[in-house]
């Protein structure tokens, strides 16, 4: 790390104060310009520790006004075969695409 890049260990040496994130306002040209998607895995099996049970949430929200535009309980978020078929009924129900999704 010397080598390559010495301002490293002052960087991360134990017990050094990290540098705030730099926070900027969200951006975007107007509605529905944008939507982002994620899973959430908050009430997951292992966050409820109730054997077999679980809720995995996926949702859809608009970065321009900051609506929930769609949000779904669903047998797996991280399959992508479910993923797939929630995305296809947000396209219908919504009767559009989003310029970028992410």
């Amino acid at each position: 790390m010397h080598t390559y890049y010495p301002k490293g260990f002052d960087l991360r040496f134990p017990g050094k104060k990290k540098q705030p994130t730099p926070r900027t306002t969200l951006f975007s040209l107007g509605p529905f310009n944008e939507v982002s998607a994620d899973g959430h895995e908050k009430l997951g099996q292992q966050a409820l520790r109730m054997g077999d049970l679980g809720l995995p949430i996926y949702a859809y929200k608009d970065k321009w006004s900051g609506d929930l535009l769609k949000i779904n309980i669903i047998p797996n978020s991280r399959s992508p075969g479910a993923i797939g078929h929630l995305y296809l009924d947000f396209v219908e129900e919504s009767r559009g695409l989003s310029r970028s999704i992410s």
